[in-house]
């Protein structure tokens, strides 16, 4: 099983949103910690984060390629909200992509995060990738209740979320 895990922003000038936290920052965190945790249960990981963009679209297109060009059979885009709500919610496209958003958002609610819930949404990273894909906004970075409760339980526990969200669907963790 080929995962591509797309550690959202963190390219100038694809900068995340910046308040209390700090996206481009919890996304690295969240993703490597996401990463370890997929290769320990055996699913080969592509990362796509570029290491250069002129753009913000030119971001975007790398990270579609990169997954596209790999062949990879899901796509998992890290991010944080902003913009002053409270929780977590997971933007799919496709049935697939609805299911693991909802497994996804299940695990992030057992955190104490308020289930904003799976919604459809063909951010661009979700509708040119070939394969399910969800984006993970996993809390509000200018909320101070989402801060209060991400830094209590920290970036590998939200990493871990997420992995067991996708494992209730994929079953890769055989252990």
């Amino acid at each position: 099983m080929k995962i591509t895990v797309d550690i959202g922003h963190n390219v100038p000038p694809d900068g995340g949103a910046v308040d209390i936290g700090n996206e481009n920052v919890m996304n690295l965190a969240v993703g490597n910690h996401l990463i370890s945790m997929l290769v320990k249960a055996g699913v080969q990981v592509i990362p796509c984060r570029p290491l250069k963009a002129s753009s913000v679209n030119d971001s975007l297109r790398q990270r579609v390629n990169t997954a596209n060009e790999a062949n990879a059979d899901y796509f998992v885009s890290i991010h944080h909200n902003a913009g002053g709500g409270r929780g977590c919610e997971v933007f799919y496209v496709g049935n697939f992509g609805c299911t693991l958003a909802v497994e996804v958002c299940k695990q992030l609610a057992n955190l104490g995060f308020n289930n904003r819930g799976a919604k459809y949404k063909k951010f661009f990273v979700l509708n040119k990738t070939k394969m399910p894909a969800i984006l993970v906004e996993t809390c509000f970075v200018d909320t101070q209740s989402d801060m209060n409760l991400w830094n209590r339980v920290g970036a590998e526990a939200v990493a871990k979320a997420i992995y067991d969200g996708l494992n209730t669907v994929l079953k890769f963790d055989k252990s």
